[in-house]
Formats: structure tokens, sequence, C-alpha cells
């Protein structure tokens, strides 16, 4: 049957448990590690733009350079 076959051919007394697991593996290997790295890249946005803000307020101009160096060094790592 395919019933049996989206199973795994996991024995009877398991199957409860394995049910578990596979949901359990699911949110740990995968929801969580994408929230983090979702979580991670608004910070780094957010970071880029007060950084971006406060150099906009500044009158120096070597620290405008260096400002927008150090952002396209970030964005040519982000792979943008």
């Amino acid at each position: 049957d395919l019933d049996d076959a989206l199973l795994c051919n996991i024995p009877l007394p398991w199957r409860a448990d394995a049910t578990y697991m596979f949901q359990f593996s699911t949110f740990a290997f995968f929801f969580v590690p994408m929230l983090l790295i979702s979580v991670m890249y608004v910070l780094i946005g957010l970071a880029l733009s007060a950084a971006q803000k406060s150099t906009e307020n500044k009158k120096n101009k070597t620290a405008v350079i260096a400002a927008t160096k150090a952002r396209k060094a970030i964005l040519k790592m982000l792979g943008k």
C-alpha cells in the first residue's frame, strides 16, 4: 500500500514517536536557522541604514568616504 510506503518502513511501535521526531527535526533544522538568518539580515540592513544616516549628518568628508567603502564591502560580501 501507499500508506505503508509513506512511513518509510518504520516499525509500528515507533511510528508515533517518529512522527514527533520528524516534526521536531523539521522545526529545529529548518525553521529556526531560517528565522535566525532572516533576523541577522534585518539587523545588517538596519545597521547599514543607521550608518548612512549618521554619515549624512557629518561634514567630515573622510568619514563619509570610509563609511561608503564599508557599506560597499558589506553589500559585496552579501552578494548584492
